[in-house]
C-alpha cells in the first residue's frame, strides 16, 4: 500500500537531501491498524519528472509490519502513484497551460493522462458525492477539475490521500 505524504520540498530536494532514507514510520499500520509495528524493509525504486524535462530516479521507503506481514510504502505528495509526471505538471497540463517548459516534452503522456481521468470520473464523481455529502459544480471531468483547485472539493480530495509531515 502507499501512502501519500507531503513533504515541503520539490523532487530535486527529496533527491539531493536524502529524505527517503530519514521517513519515519507510520504510526499506524495501514493495514491492520496495530500501532508501532511498522519497521524499514528497504527502497523501492522509481522515476518521476524534474525541471527541465529531467527524469529522477528516487527511493521510496517501504515498511513491513510485524503484525500483519504486510508493507507499506511513503511516496512523497509530488509524485502521482503509479505515474512518471510530478503532479505541479500534470496540474498545469490539467488546467490549460499546454505550452509550458516543462509541460511541452511530456504532452503525449499528459493526453494519456487525461483521457484516463475522464474515464476515470463517471465512476470517481458519486462516490466522492456520496462520501462529502456535497455535489460537484458540474458533471464533467473539466469542471470538476476547476473546481478542485479552490472548492472545497478539492480539499476533501486532498484531506483523502494526503498525510503531511
Amino acid at each position: 500500500m502507499q501512502l501519500i505524504v507531503e513533504f515541503p520540498v520539490d523532487a530535486e530536494q527529496y533527491l539531493s537531501q536524502g529524505l527517503a532514507q530519514n521517513v519515519p514510520p507510520p504510526e499506524t499500520c495501514p493495514h491492520c491498524q496495530t500501532r508501532a509495528t511498522l519497521e524499514a524493509l528497504g527502497y523501492y525504486q522509481r522515476n518521476v519528472t524534474g525541471s527541465k524535462s529531467t527524469v529522477l530516479r528516487l527511493s521510496i521507503r517501504r515498511f513491513r509490519c510485524n503484525a500483519c506481514g504486510k508493507t507499506a510504502s511513503i511516496l512523497p505528495a509530488f509524485a502521482q502513484p503509479y505515474r512518471l509526471i510530478h503532479n505541479c505538471v500534470i496540474h498545469r497540463f490539467f488546467c490549460g497551460q499546454k505550452n509550458g517548459a516543462d509541460v511541452m516534452p511530456w504532452r503525449a503522456l499528459l493526453r494519456r493522462y487525461w483521457r484516463k481521468f475522464g474515464s476515470w470520473f463517471s465512476r470517481a464523481d458519486p462516490v466522492l458525492r456520496k462520501s462529502f455529502g456535497h455535489a460537484t459544480q458540474s458533471r464533467s471531468p473539466e469542471r470538476w477539475w476547476e473546481d478542485a483547485g479552490t472548492s472545497r472539493c478539492g480539499r476533501d480530495s486532498a484531506r483523502l490521500v494526503v498525510t503531511k509531515t
